[in-house]
């Protein structure tokens, strides 16, 4: 399971981002302390949806469940989650499925 490299902004400043490869299965660290933006990007398949999974976690809001979104062929999607999702071991984790080539989105995950 890959980590997902996050890039920080300090606020009112700018960063350039880091974009990470999707991948089947894939884990996010999260900081309760840091508001966490994530961005995934399907338009590099052109022919493809792509469904994103973040699993529940064990953290204070588990029971609330999966979030999952389709993300349309050519659209980019943004989660955002305060640190009730986050699990007891500080990550997200975070899957992609398509008919395509799951490396072709990008994930980018943006702490402030």
């Amino acid at each position: 399971m890959a980590l997902v490299v996050n890039t920080a902004i300090v606020l009112n400043d700018g960063a350039v981002i880091t974009e990470n490869a999707g991948a089947a299965s894939q884990t996010i660290a999260l900081d309760a302390d840091q508001k966490t933006v994530i961005v995934i990007d399907n338009t590099s398949d052109a022919t493809n949806a792509l469904t994103a999974t973040f699993a529940a976690g064990d953290g204070l809001n588990a029971g609330i469940g999966d979030v999952v979104e389709v993300i349309a062929v050519s659209k980019s999607a943004v989660f955002q989650f305060d640190s009730s999702r986050i699990g007891t071991d500080g990550v997200v984790t975070l899957t992609l499925a398509t008919s395509g080539t799951v490396g072709n989105s990008k994930v980018v995950v943006i702490t402030v």
